[in-house]
């Protein structure tokens, strides 16, 4: 068993040195090609990125300017609301304090 092992990796090897000759000049050019792809394919998913992330953040500008347009004249008027309220509960409180005297 361990023979037959060393026997297929001496021939492996063998034929790895006869064939590495003849496709050395055919795998450079290839190797080149396929880096240079690559590289290519990163600056254009890195475009792609930078793209995606400049119209996402007009969006959320857009999204933060018709919030923020939006936001004033409730917020006034929840100020408002709130206002009435507590005056509304001032008077509650006033004339139950009033009953409890009373009592």
């Amino acid at each position: 068993m361990a023979n037959k092992k060393f026997l297929y990796g001496m021939g492996l090897g063998i034929l790895g040195c006869n064939i590495y000759p003849l496709i050395k000049g055919k795998l450079r050019p290839i190797a080149i090609n396929m880096v240079k792809g690559a590289i290519g394919a990163g600056s254009i998913t890195k475009s792609f990125m930078e793209e995606v992330n400049e119209q996402a953040m007009e969006k959320r500008e857009q999204r933060f300017k018709r919030a923020s347009e939006n936001f004033e004249p409730n917020r006034i008027n929840s100020n408002d609301e709130i206002s009435e309220n507590i005056e509304f509960l001032k008077n509650q409180l006033k004339e139950l304090k009033n009953k409890i005297e009373v009592v």
